[in-house]
């Protein structure tokens, strides 16, 4: 397995899981006055997706990204992973809550499949 494979194995076990956890996101456009609308939390491998105008917020998002690696004279291979997580909320209070909530799903799912092969 390389490196962009195991990074498309963790997107597929998080996103079914996200599902569960809709949070806050709004447009671009400030002069739209709408209420903020909830959605799961999109995955992207490797950076955040690019935006056109009129686009949602990135938020909330979780970017996959392959930081360093190496192989080893065994035949193995290390990889180090980041997930980095992006929420958006007027309110601080509510932004932290979010990023508690999606940080302890992140780690749920990943932990229970630490075991199981991606």
């Amino acid at each position: 397995m390389n490196a962009f494979l195991l990074l498309q194995a963790i997107r597929h076990r998080l996103e079914p899981e996200l599902e569960q956890l809709p949070l806050l996101t709004r447009t671009r456009d400030r002069r739209d006055q709408q209420s903020p609308t909830a959605r799961p939390a999109a995955v992207s491998i490797g950076r955040k997706p690019p935006t056109q105008a009129g686009d949602d917020y990135e938020a909330p998002l979780i970017v996959v990204q392959a930081v360093s690696g190496n192989a080893t004279e065994d035949g193995f291979e290390r990889v180090e992973v980041a997930l980095r997580l992006v929420v958006w909320n007027d309110e601080p209070e509510g932004a932290e809550n979010d990023v508690h909530n999606l940080v302890a799903l992140v780690r749920r799912t990943l932990m229970a499949h630490r075991h199981a092969a991606l």
